[in-house]
């Protein structure tokens, strides 16, 4: 009895530490501000992932003057950072080794998801090692066309959708009515599924109105697909694919092909494709073993990323490829840190 009661007492110790330590951490970097973030965007050149903060479930961590900027999610005891610091070079340096000493000392562990190679040697040096996540695909609209041999079956798809009186527009400032008009569509094509978010939009309707939105219309005139788009500096990318389960095959491709032909004529150079998990990862026989073993995990865990065809089906668009990569401190374990990111992807989301 008295190993039992020592036993109990040490897991109940456990316990309320545990719940006061959730409870009591310390507040780390300051609500979502869509005015204050909207004045930093207008004076620094930002990535279309960082448009993801009007979802408002991402934290965001300022530097003085606000002159670099980051976003940040708190999973249990974990701090990631989606992307990279944003802002002046210095600035974004300097926010880079300031948030990881508040971290330290609030308690936190600080992970990054979907660095850029441009932002490793830095992460390097502060004491990060690297866990490649799968590779961005970029249109360059520039040299992108639908002629030639190649582009044979786009341009049947594109006419195709064009001889039965398909139209697409796009709405730059979408009301919240039609807004709400796309939650059909949304719904059916979720499914059973649940909505993923921090490195991806989803469908919130308090939210969307920021982003514009491209929608196929069908002969009648009825939407039956559409696309919502994140902006950059440079670059627009697609977000939300969403089409009705009635809507002809190929209607998200021929919607894309409208996405770059608006983006030409609105001086973007890129347009984002978006992410393909695990691609080109663990494949050789020689690949670093923890990639191997998460690609094997990934592969079968639907939950985490429907991602079966998904590069496949980006490659279609010719586009170029960018590694993007999970920084996690050395001596940390892999596994662990790509779990608690699975979680806070898969987190529910309220819309």
């Amino acid at each position: 009895m008295s190993i039992a009661a020592v036993v109990l007492s040490g897991l109940l110790l456990i316990g309320m530490f545990i719940l006061f330590n959730r409870l009591k951490r310390p507040k780390l970097g300051t609500s979502f501000e869509p005015s204050r973030f909207a004045a930093f965007q207008a004076t620094h050149a930002t990535t279309s992932t960082f448009d993801l903060a009007y979802m408002n479930d991402k934290i965001v961590y300022y530097g003085p003057d606000d002159e670099a900027c980051l976003l940040f999610a708190v999973s249990g005891n974990h701090a990631i950072v989606l992307g990279d610091v944003q802002g002046a070079r210095d600035a974004a340096s300097h926010l880079l080794l300031a948030f990881i000493e508040e971290t330290d000392r609030l308690g936190y562990i600080p992970l990054f998801y979907q660095v850029t190679p441009d932002w490793m040697p830095r992460l390097h040096d502060a004491g990060f090692t690297f866990f490649k996540l799968g590779e961005e695909a970029t249109v360059d609209v520039a040299t992108f066309s639908l002629t030639g041999k190649k582009r044979a079956n786009m341009r049947s798809l594109h006419n195709q959708f064009t001889k039965r009186g398909y139209t697409a527009d796009i709405v730059i400032d979408p009301s919240p009515e039609l807004i709400a008009s796309l939650r059909g569509i949304s719904d059916d094509w979720l499914g059973n599924r649940s909505e993923k978010g921090f490195s991806l939009g989803f469908f919130n309707e308090q939210a969307l109105p920021h982003y514009p939105v491209v929608l196929l219309r069908d002969e009648t005139g009825q939407v039956v697909a559409f696309i919502t788009l994140l902006r950059g500096h440079d670059t627009v990318s697609i977000d939300l694919m969403r089409s009705h389960g009635e809507a002809l095959p190929g209607s998200i491709e021929v919607l894309i092909l409208h996405v770059i032909e608006w983006a030409r004529d609105n001086d973007y150079a890129y347009v984002g494709l978006g992410m393909a998990p695990l691609a080109s990862v663990g494949e050789q026989p020689f690949a670093y073993w923890p990639e191997r073993i998460a690609a094997d995990i990934f592969e079968n865990i639907s939950y985490i990323y429907p991602f079966s065809g998904l590069r496949q089906f980006k490659h279609k668009f010719k586009p170029t490829w960018e590694a993007r990569y999970l920084a996690i401190r050395k001596r940390r374990k892999l596994l662990p840190s790509l779990l608690r990111t699975a979680r806070l992807i898969s987190r529910k989301r309220e819309s």
